[in-house]
């Protein structure tokens, strides 16, 4: 049983460790030039290149906290990120979206270099990232349940 699931037919699985804290130092980062950005130190030298667009410094701090915000966004959307398979459906959530797939939908898998894709029967498909998830056995037998097409299409070349 993995650590923080109570049932075992509901896995979820979240970011490892390691990518947990690249990603603060690189929130951190972020957040501290944006600091940097809407102090004293360097708005004396924005000041000119916002007068030349037109802008007057509410304007300039406006947009500023916008950037702020969108950072904010997601810094918050990537700790957020996981994956989790039950007996019917997969549910990926990633930084820019979320998508819920039936397993009566999935039509097969093809690789990617960090993870998969899932191809719908409607022809749409859905990223799975592998990369940087603590993923245990459940998992993989998971994912060599679904039809492999890149197998697929491998032998079809050579009988071809």
């Amino acid at each position: 049983m993995i650590g923080d699931q109570p049932d075992a037919a509901v896995r979820v699985y979240r970011i490892n460790a390691a990518n947990k804290t690249v990603l603060v130092f690189s929130c951190i980062v972020t957040f501290c030039s944006l600091g940097w950005t809407c102090s004293g130190l360097f708005v004396s030298r924005i000041h000119e290149k916002i007068a030349r667009f037109g802008l007057h410094t509410t304007e300039a701090v406006f947009i500023t906290m916008i950037f702020f915000a969108l950072a904010l966004f997601a810094t918050i959307r990537w700790f957020q990120m996981h994956m989790t398979i039950t007996y019917s459906q997969v549910e990926v959530v990633d930084v820019y979206s979320s998508h819920t797939v039936p397993f009566a939908e999935i039509l097969g898998r093809r690789h990617t270099s960090e993870g998969m894709y899932l191809y719908r029967r409607d022809k749409s498909r859905v990223y799975v990232r592998e990369r940087g998830y603590r993923l245990d056995n459940f998992y993989w037998q998971w994912k060599a349940s679904i039809y492999d097409l890149d197998k697929a299409d491998r032998r079809e070349r050579k009988l071809a």
